[in-house]
């Protein structure tokens, strides 16, 4: 079983190991970005709490969303590390954003990353059927946006099947 460290708590308590990025296919060529290994920089992030606990060096993954018989298929398809401090951009112009107060807001948080792409994915099918990673919020909370936070035991069951 992989040594892994806790590089953040969240507000609840839990402890985080890694943090997980989500890439849905029905909303961009993820496909073509893993094959050609491009575009795969940076990351925008869901506004909220977590993007306070993300710092450069702590270790991430890039999971693929969609259906089981999806194409690519549904996983993680790439780890590695954060390389930036949280900054803001404004990303995709055509991404219309709204405050809580009704007013258009142009930025999100984004972060860089360093992300090597596997080789072959580590299926969801394969991840839900490890203990470790049977409760882990991707799995019970599939519709959470990035970042994903991954226990130490499921980021364990992660590095364990790349070893």
């Amino acid at each position: 079983m992989a040594d892994v460290d806790v590089i953040a708590e969240l507000r609840d308590g839990t402890e985080v190991g890694a943090w997980m990025f989500k890439a849905r296919p029905d909303v961009w060529d993820i496909a073509t970005a893993l094959r050609d290994r491009s575009g795969l920089d940076s990351w925008r992030m869901a506004d909220s709490y977590r993007v306070e606990l993300i710092a450069p060096g702590q270790p991430c993954a890039l999971w693929v969303t969609g259906p089981a018989t999806g194409t690519p298929t549904p996983g993680v398809w790439a780890i590695g590390h954060i390389t930036s401090e949280p900054y803001e951009d404004q990303g995709d112009p055509d991404d219309e954003l709204w405050s809580d107060e009704g007013a258009r807001r142009q930025f999100r948080p984004y972060v860089t990353v360093g992300l090597d792409v596997l080789e072959l994915p580590i299926t969801r099918k394969e991840l839900r059927g490890d203990p470790r990673f049977e409760s882990a919020e991707i799995l019970v909370a599939p519709r959470v946006a990035s970042p994903v936070a991954l226990r130490p035991r499921e980021w364990s069951a992660i590095l364990d099947r790349i070893a």
